[in-house]
């Protein structure tokens, strides 16, 4: 476990060499609610090859107001982990962008796993969408 950084450090901190250090700096930028698009480098970390970190960033991406966050969390959908693909169904709910639908409807088309299906699900409720009566 590694110290959260102070908010004046959160750039060197997701800079780090130590992924640990750069997980630290992504739970303070989601409870801060801090646009990690205003911050140097932290879309690079989409490449970690450490699933927490992916993980974290998928939270992050969820407070973020920035455009370019609802794209990079389309991205984290195809992750090789389950934890990090459902940390970014739950991020595109919680953005409330409505262009994600079809995207998330086509990922659960795709999926194989029960729990990301929820996941999937209750983002779509959360962007407003509604399942067609069954006939």
């Amino acid at each position: 476990r590694v110290a959260p950084p102070a908010v004046e450090a959160l750039e060197r901190a997701l800079g780090s060499d130590t992924w640990t250090e750069r997980v630290a700096a992504l739970k303070v930028v989601r409870e801060r609610k801090i646009d990690l698009f205003a911050l140097a480098g932290a879309p690079g970390l989409a490449g970690s090859p450490h699933a927490p970190e992916r993980y974290w960033l998928a939270r992050a991406l969820g407070v973020s107001p920035d455009p370019r966050a609802s794209a990079l969390l389309l991205r984290l959908l195809e992750d090789p982990s389950l934890n990090v693909r459902t940390m970014a169904l739950e991020s595109l709910g919680q953005r409330r962008e409505r262009a994600a639908i079809g995207p998330i409807l086509e990922f659960l088309k795709r999926s194989h796993e029960w729990y990301e299906q929820m996941y999937a699900y209750q983002a779509l409720r959360a962007l407003g969408w509604n399942q067609a009566r069954s006939h």
